[in-house]
């Protein structure tokens, strides 16, 4: 839960918890330890009391400021992605995930680095590599880290996109076999709008996007595997036109 705070000097349970233990008085201990890891704001000694007043608690106080100064956190990274010469905001992001990065594993401050990596158009090799081997850290990460990875990494390309192709697939088959003749006609000669419109088709091009070409290839192959002899057997004789992957805004 603390991981990653002693690494850079922040106080946290493990040093309360080890003062309390040393201590032999504590209640003083604990009025210390909120003095020295409180919010550094002179106006707020006199509004706590006023909180305990009206029955705020303590945590519930501090735990609004946090969330309140992360997502502000949170949009200074997106304006500094946006700001100057591009080598200049990739410097700053590039040292503030250095920074961060040991607090990747702290549910409450994980968004922030994760957002960092995110704009980062090349995220270190060892930072990439350390997501990789952590399935919760990979599946946290953002769609244009994964891409990074994926470069490298087929397999793990070919793990992300499989449930895609697999409902692909699906949808295809239910398509096909279906009885309505609306549902016939949108598969045999389906507008393009309909196929940019397609949920598995617009998920797979924000996927992948730089591997676009990778995935368009896996299509292709599915739509001209061999039939089972059950669906040899039920489905007519006609060439299928072959769907086509729209290609992601920005290629």
């Amino acid at each position: 839960m603390f991981a990653g705070l002693q690494d850079l000097g922040v106080a946290n349970g493990e040093d309360l918890k080890e003062t309390l233990t040393n201590c032999t008085e504590p209640l003083k201990a604990i009025e210390q330890f909120q003095t020295e890891n409180g919010v550094l704001l002179p106006s707020l000694q006199s509004a706590l009391p006023f909180l305990d007043l009206h029955g705020t608690p303590r945590l519930e106080f501090h735990q609004s400021v946090f969330d309140e100064l992360r997502d502000k956190l949170l949009e200074r990274v997106s304006a500094i992605a946006l700001e100057g010469k591009a080598e200049e905001r990739y410097k700053k992001l590039e040292d503030l995930l250095e920074k961060s990065f040991s607090l990747v594993k702290m549910p409450s401050l994980q968004p922030v680095v994760m957002c960092v990596m995110k704009h980062l158009p090349k995220v270190p090799e060892k930072k990439l590599k350390l997501v990789m081997a952590d399935k919760e850290l990979y599946r946290a990460c953002a769609v244009e880290v994964k891409r990074q990875i994926w470069q490298d990494n087929q397999a793990l390309f070919g793990d992300e996109v499989s449930p895609l192709l697999k409902q692909y697939i699906l949808e295809k088959e239910t398509a096909l076999f279906s009885t309505e003749l609306s549902v016939l006609h949108n598969f045999f000669s389906p507008s393009p709008k309909t196929r940019r419109q397609g949920e598995v088709r617009r998920e797979s091009g924000e996927a992948v996007k730089e591997l676009y070409s990778q995935l368009s290839e896996k299509l292709e192959q599915l739509d001209h595997r061999k039939p089972s002899p059950v669906q040899a057997a039920e489905t007519p004789a006609l060439e299928l036109p072959l769907p086509t992957v729209p290609a992601p805004a920005g290629l």
